[in-house]
């Protein structure tokens, strides 16, 4: 800003001038230093170690080799980057020799490409590791062995779980008796036996499909724990007029779709005039209950007074609890 006398004064706190050069050093300082620990750990870190060694010395350098003179975010990220390049130096023992040793394992198993003798003896030794590798890298052989190497897990495995199951067939026996005796509906109790039978007997298919069905079933029921009254279905339904033809008289026959029991069910019927006008509704709660898979015929319910001209009605149930006859 021009004053009378023709000088130019500087406004206060305003920027005079733009980003210095060591800036930009402090952003590639920061970049590098977390790329170079990255590719180190990664096996391709040693040029990037040197670069980012050169970039914390220029660092140190524009500022005078005076860590005082570091202030702020130049500080920050110069020991951040000092950081970076100290845990570079610590992945060297170890992390650079088992690189080494795993590509130098990668390369004598592909020069044998040629000699299919010493080539299976050396896959047989190689390493899972080793053999992952070179299976990404399209090598046939390596992708056999380990298809070879899994089965004969898988094998081990079969035969191990099928002497447990010949070592507890007692105990499978007796869970078996009880299976059978246990009711479809008892779901909980079912599952917990072919749990156990899933456990005495880990190779047996027939328990395990078993046991994919109770869970299922107690998964289902669960879920419809808080609207049970879902699971009901009306088969049929029947109505008649008693008490001097005041008083709905409901036969209805329901049937219990889910896997466990439901009570007391909430019973809401419509009613209309012959002319097909709506009449006032009849509803009642039936204090039976219905185990899983069960129909029941339930007869002369009593849905209390109704309107005398009733001519047709329609029914159903829209609430119930869980739970059956204690």
């Amino acid at each position: 800003m021009e004053n009378d006398a023709g000088y130019v004064e500087e406004l206060e706190g305003e920027p005079q001038s733009s980003p210095a050069p060591k800036d930009v050093i402090l952003v590639l300082a920061l970049v590098l230093g977390f790329v170079g620990v990255s590719a180190w750990a990664m096996g391709y870190g040693l040029p990037l170690l040197y670069i980012l060694l050169a970039i914390t010395a220029l660092q140190l350098v524009t500022n005078r080799l005076s860590v005082r003179s570091l202030r702020g975010r130049a500080l920050t990220i110069t020991l951040a980057a000092i950081c970076a390049l100290l845990g570079a130096l610590l992945l060297v023992p170890n992390r650079y020799p088992a690189l080494r040793e795993h590509e130098s394992a990668m390369a004598d198993l592909k020069a044998l490409a040629g000699n299919p003798a010493k080539l299976d003896a050396a896959l047989r030794e190689a390493s899972d590791q080793v053999l992952t590798g070179l299976r990404s890298e399209g090598f046939e052989p390596a992708r056999t062995e380990l298809a070879r190497r899994d089965a004969l897990g898988r094998a081990r495995g079969q035969a191990a779980d099928q002497a447990t199951e010949r070592a507890n067939a007692p105990q499978i026996a007796k869970l078996e008796r009880d299976l059978a005796q246990t009711p479809e509906w008892a779901i909980y109790d079912r599952q917990k036996v072919l749990r156990e039978l899933v456990r005495l007997a880990p190779a047996n298919e027939r328990f395990a499909r078993e046991l994919v069905g109770a869970e299922s079933a107690v998964y289902a029921a669960e879920r419809n724990l808080e609207t049970p009254h879902k699971n009901v279905s009306v088969v049929s339904s029947q109505w008649t007029l008693g008490g001097f033809g005041s008083v709905y008289l409901l036969d209805i026959t329901l049937r219990n779709t889910g896997q466990f029991s439901v009570k007391d069910f909430e019973v809401f019927c419509r009613n209309y005039a012959a002319s097909g006008t709506v009449l006032e509704s009849s509803r009642g709660t039936i204090l039976q209950s219905l185990k899983g898979g069960q129909t029941k015929r339930f007869r002369d319910i009593n849905l209390g007074f109704v309107n005398p001209q009733v001519a047709r009605s329609a029914c159903e149930i829209v609430g119930a609890k869980t739970g059956g006859a204690i």
